[in-house]
């Protein structure tokens, strides 16, 4: 029992741990390329030149790409038939939804560092706002797996 329990434990430290290593990136990211800006008196605009409409069309499909992927694979974790196994799987599928929010926010900073159009930063923090409500809680990994029983209170059993 106290084998599961830390194992269970375990995978939810490293989900935590994938969050957070997800979310500080692009913030990161973001803060050095603003104060590698050249000009500090930066501003939104929304030039012609600027493939703004691009750009957002990308983030939105892999937005919806990344949950389309995410729910194919919980489908698939909901008949594993341990919490362990549901909970490497969930690791799985949210590391994949994640990373593809976070590759958008990386490259809108860069969108940003190069044309110095403080629009793309703004549309990257909307990104990284989207990855903090993604957060991970016992509440959300047990309604997405669809836990029941004794494998919602082990989970819930676990620090």
């Amino acid at each position: 029992m106290d084998q599961q329990k830390s194992s269970i434990s375990g995978a939810m430290k490293k989900i935590n741990i994938i969050h957070k290593a997800m979310l500080f990136g692009p913030i990161i990211t973001g803060i050095i390329l603003y104060q590698l800006g050249e000009s500090k008196d930066h501003v939104p605009y929304f030039g012609s030149e600027s493939p703004l409409i691009a750009i957002v069309a990308i983030s939105i499909i892999c937005i919806l790409s990344g949950d389309v992927l995410y729910k194919k694979k919980i489908s698939k974790t909901i008949t594993d038939p341990t919490l362990n196994k549901k909970l490497q799987s969930f690791k799985t599928a949210y590391a994949l939804r994640i990373s593809l929010i976070k590759g958008p926010a990386m490259v809108l900073s860069l969108f940003y560092y190069t044309t110095l159009n403080l629009t793309y930063l703004i549309i990257a923090g909307v990104l990284v706002l989207y990855i903090i409500a993604l957060a991970p809680t016992k509440d959300k990994i047990a309604m997405h797996l669809n836990l029941q029983g004794k494998d919602k209170a082990d989970l819930y059993r676990t620090p």
